[in-house]
């Protein structure tokens, strides 16, 4: 929701940092591969209604998939299920959040870590793909997210190699667990190897906490025209620190643009990152933070039979 940027002496907030940080040097390889078929029925499901452990209908399709990121704990319980279509686990996997999503005819996919030496060995990736496939199944998940972040060499083997894992990827999933939905990722070649501000430069903060923050700013909220996002300044002893963020209004801006492009999906990193405490102030903040990434429920939910 928010990242921080550290400096020892204060200087204006760059177009062009945001603009280097938006050219991200790292590629990100994100595949949603939806499944629908039969669950291997010899895994004990954990589910108090067994129907549960059913991978999602392939028949229920959203016009735009709303998902989530959940980094752990219980904070899944407090969700706006109303709202999301697909959630990724990150950490330990919950067979909890799998009853409750299913129960709200929303997808759990399987996060699949992409690391660079799968991308030289073709019998790595081949072993690599055989036990993310067995490891969806024992968990009763709808698909796997793919995931990359490290950065590419010019070298046209690791480019070459990872368009070949997800294709594979896709393809397996697709035999193995009947059912399906095609998708397909173009890697776009880029020159760039090396990003000055990037998340492995900053410092994730969660929303709740930047409310918090904001209050102590010496700046007050700033906008940014380029990349559509508020941030704002504070100062710890002799250090300024440097704070952008998502809120309600950037992601409505997003939310309108994804509606006149005809985008199918928004993402959200991480839904455990907003304030589920009873007060007042944080349930009207995190309310509307739900509500900024579908503001028409019945068209984003709509259901083709």
């Amino acid at each position: 929701m928010g990242e921080i940027q550290n400096g020892s002496s204060s200087s204006k907030p760059g177009i062009q940092r945001m603009r280097s940080s938006l050219a991200l040097a790292q590629v990100l390889a994100l595949a949603a591969l939806w499944v629908a078929g039969e669950s291997d029925t010899s895994i004990e499901c954990q589910c108090s209604n067994p129907s549960l452990c059913q991978p999602v209908a392939a028949h229920i399709q959203h016009q735009v998939e709303v998902v989530v990121f959940d980094i752990g704990g219980k904070d899944w319980k407090h969700y706006d299920w109303s709202k999301v279509t697909t959630i990724i686990p990150v950490r330990a996997y919950d067979p909890e959040i799998l009853c409750r999503a299913h129960a709200n005819d929303v997808r759990v996919l399987l996060i699949g870590r992409i690391t660079q030496p799968l991308l030289r060995s073709p019998a790595k990736r081949a072993a690599w793909m055989n036990e993310q496939i067995q490891v969806a199944k024992r968990q009763f998940m709808d698909g796997i997210s793919l995931n990359y972040q490290q950065s590419l060499s010019d070298q046209s083997m690791y480019h070459t190699g990872l368009i070949e894992l997800i294709r594979n990827t896709a393809q397996i999933f697709h035999r193995e667990i009947p059912g399906s939905q095609p998708g397909r990722c173009e890697l776009e070649q880029n020159d760039l190897i090396r990003a000055p501000c990037s998340y492995h430069a900053a410092r994730p903060v969660p929303y709740k906490d930047i409310m918090k923050l904001l209050p102590k700013s010496f700046t007050g909220k700033y906008w940014d025209e380029v990349s559509r996002v508020p941030y704002f300044n504070y100062m710890v002893n002799i250090t300024y620190h440097e704070v952008w963020f998502d809120d309600p209004e950037s992601i409505s801006i997003k939310a309108s643009i994804l509606r006149k492009l005809k985008l199918h999906g928004i993402g959200m990193w991480n839904a455990n990152y907003l304030n589920y405490s009873a007060v007042p102030i944080a349930a009207m903040q995190t309310e509307d933070m739900w509500n900024a990434m579908c503001p028409f429920r019945g068209k984003w939910r709509a259901r083709i039979i």
